[in-house]
């Protein structure tokens, strides 16, 4: 069947790239929701490269490209070549943000098994819109308890722990933050109307909880967030980063994770969203 390939690639990534970067998880003390990784540093920049290479084509194609895919290293290497050379749409690679959003989205569709229903392929349809600049992808899960959760996520690939610090701070409350009631009613409408049931393989308890928002939003006329709020479902905003630091105990970089932290719930009580977690994810690297 067709809709192996998709599966088949899911397991692929799985077993054979997981855990070059997402090796060991390490989480802050009286704060799990503060993460660290680390991993196998003598080989650092052999994992990172494959990971990317062996990636970028699942990561930028759509569903109806890759259910044509070969499985294995060969074809996925040819693929990553030829769509970095024709496809990709990158500014210098200082600046290019699709360093940390593909580790990002390999983070939650590989490491977490979350849902990924708006990435590369389809924020490219509206990178010149306002609604499609700065949230690098939006997923979603039924978490532990059984309830339905809309994922947010920012991603930076920066040189310092500072930077990541700061420019993830400033995607909260800066000048274009995203933490407001507009960008993230306007940029999840638009993605709830484009995403297709057909294109991933959700189960049916996420099917079931899409269906309900899209549901008050047509015949209620109401927006997301008011529609998840009356749902009882929760947002859930992560916060990524990969910078080079050798500071590798999530302990010892408590006031970072602390300073976003402070400024998320001073930022988040603006806004009228009513059921929020806030989830940071640090991966510190030995090369600037």
């Amino acid at each position: 069947m067709e809709h192996d390939i998709y599966l088949e690639l899911l397991k692929y990534y799985d077993e054979n790239y997981k855990n070059l970067i997402f090796m060991e998880e390490q989480k802050l003390e009286n704060n799990i929701m503060c993460k660290l990784f680390t991993y196998d540093y003598s080989k650092e920049y052999q994992n990172f490269s494959d990971t990317f290479n062996y990636y970028l084509p699942f990561y930028i194609e759509n569903y109806d490209s890759i259910i044509n895919y070969d499985v294995n290293n060969e074809f996925l290497l040819n693929k990553s070549i030829s769509l970095w050379n024709k496809s990709v749409t990158r500014k210098s690679p200082l600046n290019s943000g699709i360093f940390g959003e593909l580790m990002l989205d390999f983070y939650n569709r590989i490491y977490c098994k979350n849902d990924i229903f708006i990435g590369y392929a389809l924020k490219k349809e509206y990178e010149n819109k306002e609604e499609f600049k700065g949230i690098d992808c939006t997923g979603c899960r039924i978490d532990e308890t059984g309830n339905f959760e809309l994922i947010l996520e920012e991603a930076k690939f920066v040189s310092t722990l500072y930077n990541a610090r700061t420019k993830l701070i400033d995607d909260i409350n800066g000048v274009n933050g995203h933490l407001n009631d507009r960008v993230i009613n306007e940029y999840n409408e638009i993605a709830l109307k484009k995403v297709s049931n057909s294109s991933l393989e959700r189960g049916e308890e996420v099917r079931i909880c899409l269906n309900k928002i899209n549901r008050k939003i047509v015949r209620e006329e109401k927006n997301i967030i008011t529609a998840m709020n009356e749902l009882g479902y929760t947002f859930r905003f992560v916060y990524f980063a990969i910078y080079k630091s050798s500071k590798k105990d999530p302990n010892k970089i408590k006031e970072d994770y602390n300073k976003i932290i402070k400024e998320f719930n001073k930022t988040i009580k603006q806004t009228s969203i009513i059921n929020y977690k806030i989830e940071i994810i640090f991966i510190p690297s030995n090369n600037k």
